[in-house]
């Protein structure tokens, strides 16, 4: 599929001229010539997408808007419109997805343009509640999206001014991330690598540490995709953070 085909999939413009002539300016990048499309002609009302229902996204965001300024969505609202989506604000990765595609400037905090533009980016025909529900749910098999979303949430949890989080906090984002691992750690009592990375050694105080850099975050992503059973065959040459190579060791050991 060509860009231009990808282009008007996406926005429903059926006008080739315009898709070509902003693909062209952003130099054949996708993602920038949407944001151009939404913000500069969309609202033009001359190239409407037929599938992109804007009073509904309006309605929508409205419900949940901040009664001083109805272009944001405050935390009271969101905790709302997580609860009514079906969400766990605090457990379920579906609100860092969430928080990814509609570009949440801070922690509970979305605009309307972005809500509306995002929404219309990634699923035009999306027109209710349910609709956004479903896509976020069926977002979580993408690995492509939440590898982004898990580089993401690490910097969307950073006070102004940090450079690190707190042990604590890394945990509890990914108890959120890895919800399902935990889950099956619950059930059916299979432990993973990421599992026994965050219970037994980070939980456990096993740890040294009481803060993780963002290269250690995004390492572990990499990391946790190592079976716990092969584990035994790691390489401390592999040029893995320390934190995880104190990690195995401590494995090791307690073998």
């Amino acid at each position: 599929m060509s860009a231009i085909d990808n282009f008007v999939q996406v926005t429903g413009c059926n006008d080739y001229q315009l898709a070509e002539q902003l693909l062209r300016k952003h130099r054949l990048h996708l993602n920038d010539a949407i944001d151009d499309y939404y913000t500069n002609h969309l609202s033009q009302g001359s190239h409407n997408n037929a599938n992109l229902n804007v009073e509904a996204l309006e309605a929508i965001f409205s419900q949940y808007a901040d009664n001083s300024d109805n272009n944001i969505m405050d935390l009271d609202g969101t905790i709302a419109y997580f609860t009514d989506l079906g969400i766990d604000v605090e457990n379920d990765p579906q609100a860092l997805v969430a928080a990814y595609i509609l570009e949440s400037p801070s922690t509970g905090v979305f605009n309307r343009d972005k809500f509306i533009k995002n929404w219309g980016k990634v699923q035009p025909s999306i027109k209710s509640i349910s609709d956004m529900s479903e896509y976020l749910n069926s977002a979580l098999n993408d690995i492509i999206l939440m590898k982004n979303v898990y580089k993401f949430a690490f910097k969307y949890a950073l006070e102004e001014g940090q450079r690190k989080l707190a042990t604590d906090d890394v945990v509890a984002l990914w108890k959120c991330f890895y919800q399902n691992e935990f889950k099956n750690l619950e059930i059916n009592g299979v432990e993973s690598t990421v599992t026994k990375f965050v219970n037994d050694y980070i939980g456990g105080g096993n740890c040294r540490k009481t803060q993780i850099s963002q290269d250690e975050w995004n390492m572990a992503y990499q990391f946790f995709q190592i079976p716990l059973n092969e584990l035994s065959q790691y390489e401390e040459s592999s040029a893995w953070p320390v934190l995880m190579d104190e990690f195995v060791d401590f494995l090791l050991e307690r073998e």
